[in-house]
């Protein structure tokens, strides 16, 4: 859909706003409404004297302040329309402020469905039968009895009626076609036989018209306004009595309360819905959002249910462990409907049974190549749910008993690597402290170590997680939820210090944002940390060969661990300081320490006390008994 040439936004802003209504109307969204908003926000710029292409934080929150008349959900709706905008924005490399849903107050929703009684829809279409004509609108007593009948008749929604032309309307097969209806779906819906005849008696009124023609035209040929319909719905309701009280000087609402209203044409949506059950319900049912007749399958309600109930809110796990589960199932549908040509809305539990996972974990490691490892990741995930089905499911014990049975496939583990203490100053040294990203990065790679911290648990800090008083500390929330201060050492707190005092993070109000952001004041990512760590070790290999090998933030939290084991701490006290679970974990630096090891060799190896064993070979009297034999 081309871009609206009405829309002639008029900021500095205005030629991102027409990329960005271009995008969505190419993605197939109609954007009406949004497009609006952006209109108002374009006004607004302009009334603020905005010169440069960027949405600064200050003028979206001004932007974005709740209006007294406002309702929630309206301004829920610009807030979600300035996010997708600003987001756009940051896409085309502009600066931009996305504000956080939290800037609005919770639309809770108190909508009661009005349905007509069959009295009132009576004195209704009694007093539409009744029009008169009007100079502005000369044909309105033949339209609107046939526009209402087609509301409650067929269940269309207001707009779809207002917008059929005339080659959507087959009098002759008793069809009438809805073109791009809600999220861009056409359907075909076939009116009663007394409703076609009342159409094939309105259209006669016409002369021959061109199939682009409006169906029900306004004077001036193009369709009525919803506005239009709305108004006079709810005041041939008043005329009957059947409508909502007026006010107390006796004139109609208005408009803006007319719109919210429940008796409003959309009521007829939910009577027709009403009269003619699941029968009526389906010739306007066309479209995944108002719900499709098929059944879920149990496979897609356990799914559903172990993904956002089980592991969600039982559980309680982080929504890194919920992506790692939902990235199992992904691939298994994609196997289920690539290779065993199982559609996803068709898969059920009796399908997936030993012989399918197997598969699966073969086509894991045959086609994508995955590792002992990431095979062993994803039967992991495929075992946590099946031992959930067994308790919601007791018929499908047996076959989830034999899922669980099948084993993890043993792999070679690899070495710990870890950086000796010259690797590790050589890396600390290269960022360019006279450069706030350098800055920035020095004080990252020196909590990083200095902490022991899993890359995920440094992206999730924020600057209320730093005591810098004595006795500093620094709190991390690592695996399992389970949060652990660790002590920071004299040197680390200096640099925080100057990091915070820096980016304005020392005072309270500060607290929940990010300890270390991004160039758009976002929180890293784990990939942006892994790329600052890697630009700092290419660097540093030209003065040091042996980091000619992969370093990853995880090698820090090793190199962390296997210092402090060089140093004569206890495994228990690594434990602690690195948040293991279980103490076999830390013995892996024990088993990794080449030096400890040399050096405990090196205490053994006074001569030995065990005399000399001569050679087999000179002795001939055995020589000669062993031929003997």
């Amino acid at each position: 859909m081309p871009a609206d040439s009405s829309n002639r936004f008029q900021s500095v802003l205005s030629a991102c706003m027409e990329k960005f209504l271009q995008e969505k109307h190419a993605c197939g969204y109609a954007y009406h409404e949004a497009t609006r908003i952006l209109r108002r926000l374009d006004d607004f710029l302009v009334q603020e004297g905005l010169t440069i292409q960027e949405l600064p934080g200050s003028v979206a929150r001004k932007w974005l302040a709740k209006k007294a008349h406002e309702s929630a959900g309206t301004h829920q709706q610009r807030i979600t329309v300035t996010r997708q905008f600003s987001r756009f924005l940051l896409r085309l490399g502009h600066s931009a402020c996305v504000p956080d849903f939290t800037l609005a107050t919770r639309n809770r929703s108190n909508f009661v469905p009005r349905m007509l009684t069959d009295g009132e829809l009576r004195n209704f279409f009694g007093a539409v039968d009744a029009l008169e004509p009007t100079a502005r609108s000369p044909l309105r007593h033949l339209i609107m009895p046939e526009v209402f009948r087609l509301l409650y008749g067929c269940g269309f929604r207001v707009g779809e009626v207002l917008k059929l032309r005339v080659r959507d309307v087959d009098l002759n097969q008793g069809i009438v076609t809805v073109r791009q209806g809600k999220f861009r779906k056409d359907r075909l819906v076939p009116p009663a036989l007394p409703l076609v005849n009342r159409l094939r008696k309105y259209a006669a009124h016409f002369e021959k018209r061109s199939p682009d023609a409006i169906f029900f035209p306004r004077p001036n040929g193009g369709p009525f306004s919803l506005r239009t319909v709305y108004t006079l719905f709810r005041q041939l309701l008043l005329q009957r009595g059947s409508g909502c009280q007026t006010s107390s000087s006796g004139d109609l609402p208005r408009a803006c309360e007319s719109f919210r209203d429940s008796a409003l044409p959309s009521s007829y949506r939910r009577t027709f819905s009403r009269d003619y059950g699941s029968s009526g319900r389906s010739l306007w049912r066309r479209h995944p959002a108002e719900g499709r007749a098929m059944k879920p399958t149990d496979f897609s309600v356990h799914v559903t249910s172990f993904l956002t109930h089980y592991l969600a809110a039982q559980r309680n796990v982080s929504p890194n462990t919920i992506k790692a589960y939902r990235d199992v199932f992904t691939l298994l549908l994609r196997f289920c409907r690539d290779v065993q040509g199982i559609a996803p809305e068709k898969l059920r539990l009796e399908q997936i049974d030993v012989s399918l996972v197997e598969a699966f974990l073969d086509y894991l490691e045959r086609e994508r190549k995955s590792s002992p490892r990431t095979r062993n990741q994803r039967l992991a995930a495929l075992h946590g749910f099946f031992r959930y089905v067994q308790a919601e499911e007791p018929t499908r014990m047996h076959q989830c008993q034999k899922i669980l049975a099948i084993p993890l496939r043993r792999h070679t583990r690899p070495t710990v690597s870890y950086l000796s203490k010259e690797e590790l100053a050589e890396i600390l040294a290269q960022p360019d402290l006279r450069t706030p990203e350098g800055r920035r990065d020095a004080v990252l790679l020196s909590v990083l170590y200095d902490t022991g911290a899993r890359v995920q648990e440094l992206v999730d800090l924020s600057a209320g997680d730093v005591r810098l008083d004595p006795p500093a500390q620094i709190r991390l929330l690592g695996k399992g939820r389970k949060m652990r201060a660790v002590p920071l050492m004299a040197n680390t707190v200096q640099l925080l210090r100057s990091h915070m005092q820096e980016n304005h993070l020392d005072h309270p109000e500060q607290f929940d944002k990010p300890l270390f952001h991004n160039a758009r004041h976002e929180r890293l990512t784990r990939s942006g940390i892994r790329y600052i760590l890697h630009k700092y070790v290419v660097l540093a290999r030209s003065k040091c060969p042996s980091l000619n090998r992969t370093v990853s933030p995880h090698t820090l939290r090793h190199t962390k661990g296997m210092h402090l084991l060089q140093s004569g701490v206890s495994l228990d006290m690594i434990r602690d300081f690195l948040g293991h679970v279980d103490a076999k974990t830390t013995q892996i630096y024990a088993r990794a320490n080449l030096e400890m090891k040399r050096n405990a060799l090196e205490k053994i190896s006074e001569p030995s006390l065990v005399q000399t064993i001569p050679c087999w070979q000179q002795n001939k009297g055995l020589l000669d008994w062993l031929h003997s034999l």
